[in-house]
């Protein structure tokens, strides 16, 4: 038979399958978007959605969406009746996707609870050829191993370990910040802070002290700063998402140069922490074997909990090379190799982990430090009372360093910090994919959707917060807290639930250790107004103009 019309007969009996299964698709569709479309949120149009309104700059969008949000949540307007004082959620469509904005407590608890709905969106994904599968792109049961083999490498035990790490960073700082009071002009401590955040998370997780603050490793100061660029712009740009055109744009060729002297920086501190540990191995068994023989002949070594002693940490002296200065301090990258001896845990894995602490740990810390000087530097009278709290704890020993036990005595200065993350939190949308359809607060979400809770708007609600657009402290009083205990999500600077933040006791730590040291000796001035550089959402929330500010010695 002619193979013509073997190819016809066969397409004929496929047919009617292909039918049924686009109707069964388009049905499916259409489901889809009818239980997208019963929840509150601003008209759209078929294949762009709502994006018409909203503005292509990032800043201007923001704050539109924030009026969405609260005009289909708080306030009433043209919302229909049967909307009304709803728990907080709202669709948006962009483009043909529709995201789905949880506003409130109540319904940010039932997403963040859920041991389900774990899965990172889409845009997370983008992050995978810098971060790979670590902590904070993966999901299903290797996230869940690696959650549950990383946390107790955040002990408050191991913490404690990195207090002289901020102490001696936190100095630099200082001594930058002198001479600016000494010339008396206005400066961007924007990028003063960034610097410093990322000396202190580079020593604290690869143990390699960068000091950029001083202009060290600028190749490698440099490399984050793009990527970082990068992987927001491309994050935002649905259409560079597709590789090709992410490489026609030049951009993908950008990212690809700082990506390998992020990834040969990195690597190459794993492989001298590896060998320094070897020979220390050596070393070791080399005395153990020499006291094992003095012992013999009569002579007792002097030993120290029955091991022979040696130094507490393999990282060896003060050598400087190619990838900066060693510490002398246990840093994240030796407990990921000693789980590496006993947990199958490959280069890879380890290089996934310590980009994922670098990535996370710096301008999240950056910004809240920033906002926070900048916030104090416009109220003279709350500066003035963490002046107090500081002469107080430090009275005549003002340049001592700060210690563990100091830290539960600054009450005021945690009020300040907590107050910060509540009014510009640094991570002002939390992701999540709905893989499953799941009925929350009365409304049915499809699986397919993309849910975004919005501490943003939450840490804004007047029900918790009795000022809740201005910066007071004192809703982080011992009453107000007492107070909001009932309702824990309320309040989700770092996430909540199986997905928190996993270093957020380390933030807290470097926070209020860097707040200390500034204004026990300094009284800062914000010479632009607040208004002039508000918080811009990019991988973190950003000052949209920097943190111009003036300072004076006390």
């Amino acid at each position: 038979m002619n193979p013509l019309i073997w190819l016809i007969s066969a397409l004929l009996l496929l047919l009617p399958t292909l039918i049924r299964h686009i109707v069964r698709r388009f049905q499916q569709y259409r489901e889809f978007v009818r239980l997208v479309d019963k929840l509150p949120g601003p008209s759209a149009l078929p294949i762009i959605g709502s994006a018409l309104k909203f503005s292509p700059n990032s800043e201007k969008s923001t704050y539109q969406m924030e009026y969405y949000f609260r005009k289909y949540t708080f306030e009433f307007g043209e919302v229909p009746e049967t909307m009304r004082n709803n728990p907080g959620i709202m669709r948006l469509w962009i483009g043909p996707k529709p995201i789905v904005i949880f506003w409130k407590p109540e319904s940010a608890k039932a997403i963040l609870e859920s041991n389900a709905l774990i899965s990172k969106p889409f845009e997370y994904s983008l992050l995978r050829d810098w971060l790979g599968t670590g902590l904070l792109t993966s999901t299903g049961e290797k996230w869940q191993r690696r959650r549950k083999l990383l946390t107790p490498a955040f002990h408050f035990k191991i913490l404690a370990n990195f207090i002289q790490v901020f102490n001696r960073h936190s100095n630099v700082l200082v001594g930058l910040l002198d001479e600016c009071a000494k010339n008396g002009y206005p400066f961007d401590f924007y990028r003063m802070i960034k610097l410093y955040a990322l000396d202190i998370i580079c020593e604290a997780a690869m143990g390699t002290q960068l000091d950029a603050q001083r202009g060290g490793n600028p190749k490698y100061v440099e490399a984050v700063k793009k990527m970082c660029e990068l992987s927001f712009l491309r994050m935002r740009s649905p259409w560079l998402w597709p590789a090709p055109v992410w490489w026609l744009s030049g951009k993908g060729g950008e990212f690809k140069r700082n990506l390998k002297a992020i990834t040969e920086f990195t690597q190459g501190v794993i492989n001298s922490r590896k060998r320094e540990r070897a020979a220390q191995q050596q070393q070791q068994l080399k005395q153990q074997e020499t006291g094992a023989k003095m012992q013999q002949n009569g002579v007792q070594s002097h030993q120290q909990n029955g091991t022979t002693v040696i130094s507490q940490n393999g990282n060896g002296s003060d050598s400087h090379g190619k990838n900066g200065t060693k510490s002398t301090a246990a840093c994240f990258l030796d407990i990921l190799l000693d789980l590496q001896e006993h947990n199958n845990f490959s280069d890879e894995d380890i290089r996934e982990e310590v980009e994922t602490f670098m990535f996370e740990g710096h301008d999240t810390v950056a910004s809240s430090v920033g906002f926070t000087v900048f916030s104090l530097g416009h109220r003279p009278q709350l500066q003035e009372r963490l002046h107090k709290e500081m002469d107080n704890l430090f009275g005549e020993c003002a340049e001592r360093d700060i210690t563990y036990d100091d830290l539960p005595r600054m009450r005021y200065t945690e009020q300040c910090v907590r107050e910060t993350m509540r009014l510009l939190p640094s991570v002002p949308l939390i992701g999540r994919n709905i893989t499953e359809t799941t009925e929350i607060c009365g409304f049915k979400i499809p699986a397919g959707c993309t849910a975004m809770v919005a501490p943003f708007s939450i840490h804004r609600d007047k029900r918790y917060y009795h000022a809740p657009d201005d910066y007071d402290p004192e809703h982080f009083s011992e009453e107000n807290v007492l107070r909001r205990n009932k309702e824990p999500f309320a309040y989700l600077p770092f996430s909540a639930g199986p997905r928190n933040c996993i270093g957020q006791k380390f933030a807290g730590t470097e926070q209020k250790i860097s707040l200390a040291k500034i204004f026990r000796r300094f009284r800062v001035i914000s010479v632009q107004h607040e208004l002039e550089s508000r918080g811009l959402p990019e991988l973190v929330l950003k000052p949209s103009d920097g943190f111009w500010i003036r300072i004076e010695r006390r």
